[in-house]
């Protein structure tokens, strides 16, 4: 609990300390390769990667496709799409950011009275990481390529100006927590040998 606490105080650190430099960090990301057309589609076309009617289909999917625990899987996998994505809903309306593809976008918060900003904290980083955690847990070999894949998802929106460095920071996150806390709780857990009884010397 502690060693947990002390992660996320860290977390927060490195994020209020990324803030100052998110506008010049913006304007670096946007101007890389910014007459690339090839590239800025694909970067569009990664948006569209974890809409949330898609990410569902896909759980549903694996969920009849999977053979290996199929049932606590798909509730694993299921809850930590959900609780993810609402926690990151609440707190996008809690903090009110604008993005820096918004007009006149700053860095600073609005807080929950301004409705109209949502960038804070990054969705599609918490939704990538998320899932990236989960898998990885199943399907250890592969874990590199499913933090590449969320990685580059999650660079996507900074090069397209959907989000601020520190938004994917604590998106990414908040994602990969959410998807611990399900693997811990819901995963079976291994069932540790009973000690054997001490032999009597005298017997």
């Amino acid at each position: 609990m502690f060693r947990s606490l002390l992660i996320a105080v860290a977390i927060v650190a490195v994020t209020v300390a990324i803030m100052p430099f998110d506008p010049a960090l913006s304007r670096a990301a946007q101007s890389f390769a910014s007459g690339n057309e090839g590239l800025r589609s694909l970067a569009e076309a990664s948006e569209h990667i974890l809409d949330p009617m898609l990410v569902l289909a896909g759980v549903v999917v694996y969920g009849v496709l999977n053979r290996v625990d199929r049932v606590r899987r798909f509730w694993i996998l299921l809850g930590t799409v959900i609780a993810q994505s609402t926690l990151v809903n609440v707190m996008k309306d809690f903090f009110g950011r604008m993005r820096p593809d918004d007009r006149m976008a700053s860095f600073a918060f609005h807080g929950p009275w301004d409705l109209g900003y949502n960038a804070f904290p990054g969705g599609h980083a918490a939704g990538a990481f998320a899932l990236a955690t989960v898998f990885s847990a199943w399907y250890p070999r592969w874990r590199w390529v499913f933090y590449a894949c969320a990685l580059l998802i999650t660079l996507a929106r900074i090069y397209l100006g959907r989000h601020f460095v520190s938004d994917c920071v604590i998106g990414a996150c908040l994602g990969y927590w959410v998807a611990r806390v399900f693997l811990h709780y819901l995963e079976p857990r291994p069932v540790l040998p009973s000690p054997e009884p001490a032999l009597d010397p005298e017997v």
